[in-house]
């Protein structure tokens, strides 16, 4: 007797459009806190640089500097208070943060209005200070918008979706999260001192890259001022004023664009190296956390499962790539380490291991025993879907087993489209090809039957055993899409409650 599979889709763009409102909030906070550190290192050097010049008396110089470091260290000390608080949802703290956002908005209001008496002399010079004025604001603009969804979070639908599903609590940990590292259970209390510093390093090279942001609003109120020194007519000022004013931002942002990529690039090796020093062993992390394991299974040829096809917004990678996960392996340590040691099979050919779930290598002849073992012990199963030979075995293992019910399969941004893979796995679930014909879809008036868009993409599916199955769907992915849409169906939340 043939099962006809009902399956309900959940579309999820809409969900990580306001999650990305709320990653970018926490991205600004973070750039802020990282501008402020990067000041707190470079003052022993502006100090030995103001002492040495004869310009500045020595005490006027260190009374200066003081002041520079009580303000930033306010900086950096209210905006980790406030990431540690808006990162468990707290909507009081969203409150404070758009608060003190709206207080910084004072500056670039300030340095527009200072040059606004010019407009009617000389034209050119407004444009610089609204230039000046509008890096502030759009910076501003951005992390307010994602606060704002998190004061109404309760409001909106699937809101759970919007954190991570629970996170390693205390102070020491929620620091090494700001620094772009965060920590897991299985890690334990004593972590190597050298992947505190190389994240700190990193952090603080971000910080010098959101403060060449800052500073290019400031660059360009200054480069105003020195020209309303200059003396020279209105009708000069308006004709060679303008191509001076093109010539004068053009310059400031080529040179803070080169400035900030080679602090990027430094900073992502130095983010690496201390991801590495955290990295253990398949033994080392079972023995930190015996909690039931969440396994991560994917095809050999593609062992991290890259996501660069599925890349972040343009606008937050610039303001802060120091936090994206470059693979679906990271993505996943990041989120769900929380239910137990994220792990994996070590690919055999492996010189040293990457970065994500802790990996366990065994002879090429015992995989299968091994991944059978893991496969019963682990708490959830996530299955990067391929048509590799030892992914569908591993799909016909999880079914042979009863371990449907705990296991989500993710389909890679190679596969998004890929409607033949997702019949295949359907029909090994369902043990009969062609036994699932009909799809669920629902919409706000009522359900009704329709095979998916051809268009949407597949994120993930999951399914308990029962026929009553889930699909995550989108548009167009991207990481943002994939961390809402694991979480979606890893939550094992019924398939009525999430589609809405």
């Amino acid at each position: 007797m043939r099962v006809m599979a009902e399956i309900a889709n959940l579309q999820i763009d809409q969900v990580s459009k306001t999650y990305g409102n709320i990653l970018t909030s926490l991205r600004m906070l973070r750039g802020l806190a990282g501008a402020a550190a990067s000041n707190l290192a470079l003052l022993p050097i502006a100090f030995l640089v103001l002492s040495v010049g004869p310009a500045v008396p020595l005490s006027s110089a260190f009374l200066l500097l003081v002041g520079i470091a009580i303000l930033d260290l306010s900086v950096l000390g209210v905006s980790f208070g406030l990431l540690r608080k808006i990162w468990s949802g707290s909507v009081p703290a969203a409150r404070k943060a758009s608060y003190f956002l709206l207080a910084l908005s004072v500056i670039p209001m300030g340095l527009f209005i200072d040059g606004l008496h010019e407009v009617y002399e000389r034209p050119p010079l407004v444009a610089l200070e609204l230039a000046g004025a509008s890096v502030f604001l759009v910076i501003l603009v951005l992390a307010t918008r994602g606060l704002r969804s998190i004061i109404k979070a309760k409001d909106l639908p699937h809101s759970s979706l919007l954190f991570p599903p629970g996170a390693v609590n205390g102070v020491r940990n929620d620091v090494y999260r700001v620094l772009g590292v965060p920590v897991t259970k299985h890690q334990g209390s004593a972590l190597p001192k050298r992947a505190f510093w190389f994240a700190a390093a990193a952090f603080i090279f971000e910080g010098a890259v959101f403060y060449t942001y800052l500073s290019a609003g400031w660059s360009l109120h200054k480069a105003a001022v020195r020209f309303r020194s200059f003396e020279v007519s209105v009708e000069h000022a308006t004709t060679v004023g303008s191509g001076v004013v093109v010539l004068t931002v053009g310059t400031i942002l080529l040179v803070g664009f080169l400035s900030t990529q080679w602090f990027l690039s430094l900073a992502r090796r130095l983010r690496v190296r201390s991801r590495r020093q955290l990295l253990l062993s398949y033994e080392r992390a079972r023995l930190s956390d015996p909690r039931p394991p969440v396994l991560f299974l994917r095809p050999f040829s593609d062992d991290q499962i890259s996501l660069k096809g599925a890349p972040l917004p343009h606008y937050m990678r610039l303001f802060d790539p120091g936090v994206e996960a470059a693979t679906l392996d990271e993505l996943i340590v990041q989120d769900f380490s929380s239910m137990g040691p994220v792990v994996a099979l070590g690919k055999p050919s492996d010189q040293l291991p990457p970065i994500g779930a802790a990996r366990k290598y065994v002879a090429e002849g015992e995989w299968q025993d091994v991944a059978l073992s893991l496969v019963d012990q682990s708490t959830r199963i996530i299955v990067a879907v391929s048509d590799a030979t030892n992914v569908l075995w591993e799909v016909d293992a999880i079914v042979e087993r009863g371990h449907l019910s705990k296991s989500v399969f993710v389909f890679p941004p190679a596969r998004l489209f890929d409607r033949k893979l997702f019949l295949e796995v359907l029909s090994r679930i369902h043990r009969e090809k062609g036994s699932v014909r009909r799809w669920s879809t629902t919409s706000r008036r009522r359900n009704v039957w329709a095979k998916p868009d051809a268009e949407m993409g597949i994120i993930a599916f999951v399914c308990d055993g029962s026929g009553s199955s889930l699909t995550v769907l989108t548009e167009g992915a991207t990481e943002l899409d994939y961390a809402i849409g694991i979480r979606a169906a890893v939550s094992r939340t019924s398939v009525g409650a999430l589609v809405q």
